[in-house]
């Protein structure tokens, strides 16, 4: 109890509130006692909730303790609870109906009733006008603010301060100065809390622009800058923390300086838990000072309470560890290990989401490991966070859309985030470079040009190797032309590969008409009249359904269909009288290589141990089609 009052005395309130409710829990005579103390203590530090909280536990050990109502009428009155207040007082004056408090709560009783209501009657039943109500709403503002901040409710909180904020917009005095220093403080931890990391740090640099000396502003920027990435200011912040925390602390040991050297050895003894032994003479005092000063410091740490020249300590071992950490992935993603690049920024992000130089990191690792539903997602998450998108963003979401969905996505994203990044400007002319080649090679198509169209797709497919969106249209647009050369074997390879780019697409449930086709219909045409100039009648027939099932009101499959199904129920023996170079696709002239090669190919896509899954109509008609096929083989094999 003595510490405790010592440390009031000293202006140590938080070290003093911790103290009594350690009394109060461990020592129930002193309960009373210590409740009231705290509830004195923690009003002093602006925490009228917990002051409240603490007189009214006081209340309800002993209802008759006049200390305990007139504490719990002053918190009741900071947090703008005027009826209850009212209340409060009304019942210490029954408490002490003479006495020399009876003034001091008449006092009070009158301040509360001035803001209760603005002359009419209500609950309380006082008469009292309100008299010079905007004289009072910033300190109920601040009070409500500081509350809802005590209790963790945080909008509520910043709504508070900014209200607070608002009324003293035209105020010059120099103590409207200070509170507004304060509120501007009080509504950056709110902001940091609820991660408006934009506004906290504006709030901060502005109130510590106002106060050199103060601390927690810049620890709590320090940390706002630290979450958008901002490092350098942040480690400017925390250093100015530092400094100003130890400009205080010096200024602790000089008032410690004028206590009496017993004062102080007694103190260095509590701080210390009675380690400090012998005696000090009058050259040693201002060195006892400065060991009074830190012991009772590191007190306080282990206690969890904090201090200044901690917090700020902390503020500059956050901002070094995350520039240490950074550094590391940075060396990782030099080292081409990519997978913990992604884990290791991915980890680090949930607590710096804003970090540039993490979000390069972990983008250019997931996009390195082809992870683009990821990638896209961690780009959406920053793009709805942000008020104002980083440059850099606009970037990595053209990026990711070429990637995920193709060459019309990436305009649309750089066309509708416009960014001085360069890259992007870099990432345009690539895109337009895709375009122009894919243009040209439709344009030669068209004027039968093909090998200066199949030159043009191969060109095109090279740039667009990394965007499967970008690389459909370029197979398609490669199998017509080895189809129009008359190269079918080639342009069913090529038709496969462009299938496996793709999940099989769920036919539409109400189709439209006049719905476009997709690149997987076209696909599956190309190689369906690849197939019919083959003679593989039966595998053409299954693409031309496959591709109906996709839009039933397709012309083109439903006359492939029918001609596909009448050349096959022309053939009612497959093994019978068949062209063998017409069932293979070969001509008349073909080596006994070229034959075999494609058998082989055949076989690749009609074998029955490729077959498993298919639905029983197609895998019979691939088992017809391997049938035509190897009996023909066997012809042009015996044929020498």
């Amino acid at each position: 109890m003595i510490r405790a009052r010592s440390a009031f005395q000293a202006g140590e309130y938080a070290v003093a509130a911790s103290i009594w409710a350690q009394v109060a829990s461990a020592s129930p005579p002193d309960a009373l006692s210590a409740l009231n103390n705290r509830a004195a203590a923690l009003h002093e530090l602006g925490d009228f909730g917990g002051a409240a909280e603490a007189a009214r536990a006081a209340i309800d050990l002993d209802s008759a303790c006049l200390k305990a109502h007139y504490r719990y009428a002053k918190s009741c009155l900071a947090l703008g609870a005027t009826e209850e207040a009212i209340q409060a007082c009304r019942s210490a004056l029954e408490l002490e109906p003479e006495g020399a408090n009876r003034a001091q709560l008449l006092e009070l009783q009158g301040a509360c009733e001035s803001r209760c209501c603005d002359g009419v009657p209500c609950r309380t039943g006082c008469s009292a006008p309100r008299v010079a109500a905007e004289e009072h709403y910033t300190s109920d503002c601040e009070a409500a603010a500081f509350g809802a901040l005590t209790r963790g409710e945080d909008g509520q909180a910043v709504a508070w301060f900014s209200r607070a904020l608002a009324s003293l917009e035209e105020s010059v005095s120099e103590e409207d100065g200070a509170r507004r220093t304060r509120l501007l403080g009080g509504r950056a931890r709110g902001l940091l809390a609820l991660g408006r990391l934009e506004l906290a740090a504006a709030d901060c640099e502005a109130a510590a622009s106002l106060d050199p000396a103060l601390v927690t502003p810049r620890v709590t920027g320090a940390s706002a800058f630290a979450r958008l990435g901002q490092t350098r200011r942040a480690a400017t912040l925390a250093a100015e923390a530092e400094a100003a925390a130890a400009a205080a602390a010096a200024e602790r040991v000089k008032l410690l300086r004028a206590l009496p050297a017993s004062e102080l050895l007694r103190r260095l003894r509590d701080a210390t838990g009675g380690r400090a032994q012998g005696s000090v003479g009058s050259v040693e005092k201002e060195e006892l000072a400065v060991r009074v000063e830190e012991a009772e410091r590191e007190e306080a740490e282990s206690r969890g309470d904090g201090n200044d020249v901690s917090l700020a300590r902390r503020a500059t071992a956050e901002v070094a560890s995350l520039e240490a950490r950074v550094s590391e992935v940075a060396e990782m993603a030099a080292a081409g290990s990519y997978v913990e690049v992604a884990e290791h920024a991915g980890w680090l992000m949930r607590d710096y989401p804003r970090h540039g130089a993490l979000r390069e990191l972990r983008l250019d690792a997931l996009l390195q490991l082809d992870r683009l539903p990821e990638a896209h997602r961690v780009v959406q998450e920053l793009v709805e966070m942000s008020t104002e998108a980083p440059p850099d963003l606009a970037y990595w979401g053209s990026v990711v859309a070429f990637r995920t969905r193709g060459v019309p996505a990436a305009r649309l994203a750089a066309a509708e985030a416009p960014s001085p990044d360069p890259r992007l400007k870099e990432l345009e002319a690539y895109v337009g470079l895709l375009e122009s080649c894919q243009t040209q090679a439709q344009r030669l198509l068209d004027a039968g040009s093909l090998a200066e169209a199949i030159e043009r797709c191969g060109e095109a497919l090279c740039l667009a190797s990394e965007s499967p969106p970008a690389l459909l249209p370029l197979h398609t647009l490669l199998a017509a032309c080895l189809g129009r050369e008359g190269r079918h074997v080639e342009a069913l390879a090529v038709c496969d590969r462009g299938l496996a780019l793709v999940q099989p697409e769920r036919a539409a449930a109400t189709p439209s008409a006049a719905s476009a086709p997709t690149e997987r219909e076209r696909l599956l045409l190309r190689r369906a009249g690849s197939f019919t100039a083959l003679g593989q009648h039966a595998m053409a027939l299954s693409d031309y359904r496959s591709a109906a099932a996709l839009r039933p009101m397709s012309t083109a499959a439903a006359a492939g269909v029918r001609g596909a199904w009448e050349a096959l129920q022309e053939a009612t023996d497959p093994t019978a009288g068949a062209d063998p170079y017409q069932a293979l696709g070969v001509d008349r002239s073909a080596s006994d290589a070229e034959v075999r090669r494609a058998f082989h190919a055949v076989a690749l896509r009609c074998h029955p141990d490729k077959l498993e899954g298919l639905p029983p109509p197609e895998r019979a008609r691939a088992e017809a089609a391997f049938s035509v096929a190897r009996e023909a083989y066997e012809q042009l094999r015996d044929r020498g």
